[in-house]
């Protein structure tokens, strides 16, 4: 690691997922670990999804896209812009964040 840096943090909020139109954790009873290259260290172990969390997420996401679609542009293009926004945002408080 070069002089003067630091190695990152644990990685955080990696136990849940957006299924269904919630965050939780999968429930295949697996879990995925994320390593450092350099050290090897365990960064984050993450829950992985079945198929019924899978299938979930399609049948919720394909009603979504429904809606979507019946929106008018103009709706769409509100709520697009309204999201850009956010998330800039949500970087510019992390890039600041001591």
């Amino acid at each position: 690691m070069a002089p003067g840096t630091s190695a990152p943090a644990r990685y955080d909020g990696f136990d849940r997922m957006p299924i269904a139109g919630s965050w939780r954790a999968g429930r295949a009873g697996k879990t995925a670990t994320d390593t450092d290259p350099y050290t090897g260290e365990t960064l984050t172990e993450i829950p992985l999804a079945n198929a019924e969390d899978l299938d979930e997420a399609y049948g919720t996401a394909r009603e979504a896209q429904r809606d979507w679609a019946a929106r008018l542009p103009s709706e769409r293009a509100i709520d697009e812009f309204t999201t850009d926004h956010w998330v800039s945002v949500q970087h510019t408080k992390r890039k600041f964040a001591f």
